[in-house]
This record gives structure tokens, C-alpha cells and sequence, in this order.
């Protein structure tokens, strides 16, 4: 599990100012981020690389977790091109506008 940390987003909001603005209560610390911290595994090795953009994706959709939207996005979705290691992230109404934003994410990459 991974998502972005509140810093992160704070960063994001100056970067990006037409993206929905996130507000956080400094005391707050998302469930997941607790608990995933008890018991950390890591991944084994590997020395297989994609050879090129598009060879493989990571992707994840994220709740809006505690935070406060001064817009109507409920959902964000991340893509993760493992050959560029650059990051995209979809803010996203409902679950099923997934499928969508990766074919809008494709294009944008091909292009």
C-alpha cells in the first residue's frame, strides 16, 4: 500500500494550482500509513527492467482518506511507468472512471 504523504500533497497544491486543493489538521495520521509500518516486508530483487515506456505500469486508486476536498473529486488514481519511473495522478469522481483516465493516461504517454 502507498499513497502520497500529506507534505507531498501540500506540494502538490503549489505545483499544480488548478488541481482540487487538499486542507490537513497536522495532527491527523491516516490509518493505513500506522499499520502497514508494523509489519514491513521488503520485495526481493530483481535485476529485470522494462526496456521501454509503457512496458509496464503500477497503478493504485486511492480513497480521499481524511481530508478535506474543496472540490468534488471522491477518488485519485496514480499511474507509475516502471521504465521512466515518472508518476501521473488522475483525480477521479467515481471508482469506474479508472479504465478511462489510464486510455486518457495512455494517449498522453504515446503522444
Amino acid at each position: 500500500m502507498a499513497h502520497l504523504h500529506h507534505g507531498s500533497l501540500n506540494m502538490l497544491n503549489k505545483i499544480m494550482p488548478r488541481q482540487p486543493k487538499f486542507r490537513f489538521e497536522k495532527h491527523e495520521v491516516y490509518k493505513g500509513c500506522s499499520l502497514v509500518k508494523y509489519a514491513k516486508t521488503n520485495f526481493p530483487s530483481s535485476d529485470t527492467r522494462s526496456k521501454d515506456i509503457l512496458d509496464l505500469i503500477h497503478s493504485d486508486i486511492y480513497e480521499h482518506m481524511s481530508v478535506v476536498y474543496l472540490s468534488v473529486y471522491c477518488y485519485y488514481a496514480t499511474f507509475l511507468d516502471d521504465f521512466s519511473m515518472n508518476i501521473w495522478i488522475f483525480f477521479l469522481n467515481n471508482k469506474d472512471e479508472v479504465f478511462s483516465r489510464f486510455k486518457e493516461f495512455k494517449a498522453l504517454v504515446e503522444n
